[in-house]
Parts: structure tokens; C-alpha cells; sequence
């Protein structure tokens, strides 16, 4: 007898999942749906902040909006948004 070919077809279905989790407290503005957040420590400022998270000041504002142009308004012991 000829040999004889049996094919058949998988489908594999993934499903991802995940959650953020928010820290907090958040400060005014900043995003409930970050991936990394920083907890402002004293000593901080806008330009600190930014650099240990090789960033811009102009992109920690786009991701928290409740900084002013000036960062008079960074507090200590909130969460920010960095990505």
C-alpha cells in the first residue's frame, strides 16, 4: 500500500493579560497608567528627577501635567509619572 500523509492544523489562542498598578499617592496630573512611577524624595527637582530616568523635563510634563513651566509644584513623597 502507498504510504499515506495524515496533516492536521493547530491554532494556538494566547492571551495576555496585565494590570497597572498605581502607586500612590499620585500627584495632581500625573498618569494612573504609567509603567514606571518615582516617588519624589527630598533634594529633587524637576531637572534631578528627569535625568535619573534619561528624560526631559518637557516629556516628565507631557506625562504629568499638573507641573508648572517653572516645577514650583514638584512634591515630596507623591508619585510621578517618569514612563
Amino acid at each position: 500500500p502507498a504510504p499515506v500523509l495524515i496533516t492536521s492544523e493547530v491554532t494556538l489562542s494566547l492571551y495576555v493579560s496585565y494590570s497597572t498598578v498605581s502607586s500612590t499617592p499620585l500627584a495632581p496630573g500625573t498618569s494612573n497608567s504609567c509603567r514606571i512611577y518615582y516617588l519624589v524624595q527630598l533634594g529633587d527637582t524637576c531637572d534631578i528627577v528627569a535625568a535619573k530616568y534619561n528624560t526631559t523635563f518637557d516629556q516628565l510634563r507631557v506625562l504629568n501635567t499638573g507641573l508648572d513651566s517653572e516645577c514650583t509644584n514638584l512634591w515630596r513623597d507623591y508619585y510621578y509619572c517618569m514612563a
